[in-house]
């Protein structure tokens, strides 16, 4: 009985990662690039947030830099400093994804103005190839009908004997 139902449960279990497998497909071109935008429009609103933070972080920290603590002014500043690392890491890491998106729509467009050049030239050659031909033919022609002159002559001088 325990074999049985050890059986099934492990039966239930194989047609529930089967069915799984199906299930999980690859995401489409539109939901990368959708989850893209949500991650890009993410980051600029965190970085908006902490430039908006860091503005009144300073402006504060101005305010009452006369009549506080040294301890806590020296505690705000070094927040303030924390504060403007995250900001200006943001800012590189938004500038390094530029940079990457920017250099993977160059290499696109390189790619497809390479393999549209390849497409140019191999049409340019096969045109010289068959304009070849044709020269070709058109000299075989030329000398077929000098070579029929030449009979007719023969045949005409062979008559006028």
């Amino acid at each position: 009985m325990k074999l049985k139902l050890l059986a099934a449960n492990s039966n239930y279990e194989e047609g529930l990662l089967a069915e799984a497998e199906e299930d999980s497909t690859e995401l489409s071109e539109q939901q990368t690039g959708d989850i893209e935008k949500l991650d890009h429009d993410c980051h600029e609103r965190q970085l908006h947030h902490l430039e908006e933070l860091a503005t009144g972080a300073e402006k504060e920290l101005s305010a009452w830099r006369d009549w506080a603590p040294v301890a806590a002014i020296e505690d705000m500043e070094r927040r303030l400093h924390g504060l403007m690392s995250s900001k200006n890491k943001l800012r590189r890491d938004r500038d390094a994804e530029i940079g990457k998106a920017r250099k993977a729509t160059e290499e696109e467009d390189r790619a497809r103005r390479t393999t549209a050049e390849r497409e140019r030239q191999r049409a340019e050659e096969e045109e010289r190839a068959r304009r070849a031909q044709l020269i070709l033919a058109q000299q075989a022609e030329i000398e077929a009908r000098a070579e029929l002159v030449k009979a007719q002559r023969s045949v005409g001088e062979d008559s006028n004997y």
